[in-house]
């Protein structure tokens, strides 16, 4: 009895794959990082090769509760990486490496492009820099817009990520913790109708 063949009836639906990326950091456990983590360099897809989409980046979004979790469970479990002094001095070095590619006054965030000349404006376009991490060169994807002021956003390769890891795990802090509140009983319930008896 031969199998199914080419024009028989299959099942409703589609599949579709999907590549998910995990990354584990100083012998800790595997992190699964969310799509939205997961950036692509547009301008450097290959338009002639439908295979080719880019290379893929890590948004290092300090308030993320994985990538916290990622970079400091092995320091302290309950930290963030918010207002880190590590993260904005690579932050700062990626600002520098960009301007001096020549488009600083197009990635400038903090003037109002609604009031430059049309013929001043400059069309936004992402770029990659590179900066030096502990002596590993480190590329980073800068997006179109608020570049200055936005995530790091560092190339998918195990040294790359290794070398900021190392570089900004030191802004592991513990958070605050939360204000706990003791029963003292002068709130306690009363039957209803009768008011709390006074204790003087």
């Amino acid at each position: 009895m031969e199998g199914p063949g080419v024009g028989d009836e299959v099942p409703a639906g589609k599949v579709e794959i999907c590549h998910q990326v995990s990354l584990k950091f100083d012998n800790g456990k595997p992190v699964l990082i969310p799509s939205s983590l997961l950036v692509k360099d547009l301008c450097a897809c290959d338009v002639q090769n439908k295979d080719d989409d880019g290379n893929t980046y890590v948004k290092l979004a300090s308030t993320n509760q994985q990538i916290n979790f990622l970079i400091c469970a092995k320091t302290c479990k309950n930290a963030s990486l918010s207002n880190g002094a590590k993260m904005t001095e690579l932050k700062n070095l990626r600002n520098e490496a960009l301007k001096g590619t020549g488009l600083a006054t197009s990635w400038d965030d903090e003037g109002d492009e609604a009031l430059e000349p049309v013929s001043k404006k400059i069309r936004k376009v992402e770029t990659t820099v590179t900066i030096d991490v502990h002596g590993v060169a480190v590329k980073l994807l800068c997006p179109a817009k608020r570049a200055l002021v936005a995530d790091l956003q560092v190339l998918l390769d195990e040294d790359m990520l290794s070398a900021v890891f190392k570089y900004i795990q030191p802004d592991c802090l513990e958070k605050p913790a939360s204000r706990q509140y003791k029963k003292s009983g002068n709130f306690s319930k009363v039957k209803e109708g009768q008011e709390k008896k006074d204790d003087s």
